[in-house]
């Protein structure tokens, strides 16, 4: 379920969305309340208007798995979707198990990336395009932005 800050929520940076979600989440334990466990931040300019969006959700039971309905083994309670974006960045209060049925637990999630290409004088040489991820890179990546 999305929280009382959706659209109308802009931060700038997923750190800054992340953070966000960690101090909703104080707050409502303060009030004696379930607060936000997961956050989605898009910072493209592809998103166009929902550029710098910060969603502040609560998913009960995010890693809890239940059985199959074929009977075979368990599956995600929560529809859990794992992969990469261009745009759109996410994350949660607790890490995936690494046993967890989505994948979500096997690799870390890819941090964000700075790309920029290299153009040769020579044009035979071609283009070299790079790609620097800040959890690889972060003091180098972050020049670039």
């Amino acid at each position: 379920a999305a929280g009382p800050f959706s659209s109308d929520h802009k931060q700038p940076s997923a750190a800054a969305c992340c953070a966000a979600c960690e101090e909703q989440r104080a707050r409502a334990r303060v009030e004696g309340r379930s607060g936000c466990n997961v956050w989605v931040w898009c910072g493209s300019a592809q998103c166009g208007k929902q550029r710098h969006e910060c969603w502040l959700k609560r998913a009960d039971g995010l890693w809890a798995v239940v059985p199959a309905a074929d009977g075979n083994g368990v599956k995600s309670k929560v529809d859990i979707l794992v992969g990469t974006s261009d745009r759109w960045t996410a994350g949660s209060e607790t890490a995936a198990p690494p046993d967890h049925p989505s994948g979500a637990g096997l690799a870390l999630p890819v941090g964000a990336e700075a790309h920029f290409a290299l153009v040769f004088a020579n044009p035979a040489l071609g283009r070299v395009r790079v790609r620097l991820r800040t959890a690889g890179a972060p003091r180098a990546s972050g020049r670039l932005r």
